[in-house]
């Protein structure tokens, strides 16, 4: 984030150059804007609500298996991990969805812009690695969908947002959810950890 920040200043560029407040490489559409926001808002409230009754066995378990440790835990990791999700929103769509998508058309101007979302959304699922490969191909999904609804507005402060929600949910798990992972992490690290059993 810092060298994105770098690069800006000397370049001499404004902010609209990675989207904010409107991006210089999509017209701003407020219908778009409403549209997404208002969808999104309303999903996460019956997610929400959905979320208290997830199993730890359930397709959600999986990506999170590798994050584990960001996990909160105690109201003290819950009011940090607050910070963490609007950090993680707000840097990392400057970072890949406006400085990414940017630095892409001004590398290669005569390549799509669709090419360069679609570039941008891999390197932010590879980043995800430590989730493990269902988490890489979560967040890959996930990017290319910012990317899109980036498109759409023509602003990346509904992405930020979105982003920041997205994480923001997984105060909702139950702490047995979190406590039933952490077993089943321990347990796979036992299995591999000891020694083969030959009949």
């Amino acid at each position: 984030m810092c060298v994105v920040l770098v690069i800006g200043l000397m370049s001499g560029t404004s902010w609209r150059s990675v989207g904010l407040p409107t991006s210089m490489l999509f017209r701003f559409n407020a219908g778009w804007t409403s549209y997404f926001l208002t969808v999104f808002i309303v999903a996460s409230l019956i997610d929400l609500v959905l979320l208290r009754k997830r199993s730890p066995r359930g397709k959600m378990a999986r990506p999170l298996r590798g994050a584990i440790h960001l996990l909160p835990r105690s109201g003290v990791e819950r009011t940090t991990f607050v910070g963490l999700a609007l950090t993680a929103g707000i840097c990392e769509e400057i970072l890949y969805r406006g400085f990414g998508l940017a630095f892409l058309h001004w590398a290669m101007p005569t390549v799509n812009l669709a090419v360069d979302v679609v570039v941008t959304s891999l390197a932010f699922g590879i980043a995800h690695v430590y989730q493990g490969r269902s988490g890489v191909a979560a967040t890959t999904i996930v990017g290319a969908v910012l990317g899109v609804i980036l498109a759409s507005t023509g602003t990346l402060l509904v992405t930020i947002a979105i982003h920041a929600l997205l994480d923001l949910r997984l105060l909702a798990l139950p702490p047995d959810f979190v406590e039933a992972l952490e077993q089943q992490a321990r347990t796979a690290q036992e299995t591999l950890l000891s020694p083969e059993k030959h009949p």
